[in-house]
């Protein structure tokens, strides 16, 4: 997969088949894969932080993880479903468990970068 398009804001969910990579102040990226059927996202940590964060290593960093909802958090509050922007925190509705039923809020540091993926044809 190979950068298609750098965009300031997103719905990632919103067009089946779409694949994003999201990356945060921290240095932390994202890869987003949304389909007919469900989304998912890859948490891949950053090596080193960037811009005065700290990255921390959470359960599941580097697996598939099944992704409910994702937006952003603005002026303190979470906009869940939204649009992913440039300069906010992402927030995400996560199944970390895999039980359908416990479902984990997650916040990133602020957006810096969104890119649409060309998919292998």
């Amino acid at each position: 997969m190979g950068a298609d398009t750098h965009v300031l804001a997103a719905d990632l969910l919103a067009v089946p088949d779409t694949c994003w990579l999201v990356a945060t102040a921290s240095g932390t990226r994202y890869l987003v894969e949304a389909t007919p059927r469900a989304a998912r996202v890859a948490r891949l940590p950053g090596e080193v932080a960037g811009h005065g964060y700290e990255v921390a290593d959470l359960r599941r960093d580097g697996a598939w993880v099944r992704l409910l909802a994702v937006g952003h958090t603005a002026g303190g509050t979470i906009r869940v479903p939204g649009e992913v922007t440039v300069g906010h925190p992402m927030a995400m509705l996560l199944d970390i468990v895999c039980d359908g039923r416990t479902v984990t809020i997650r916040q990133t540091t602020p957006v810096r970068n969104i890119s649409r993926l060309n998919r292998p044809t």
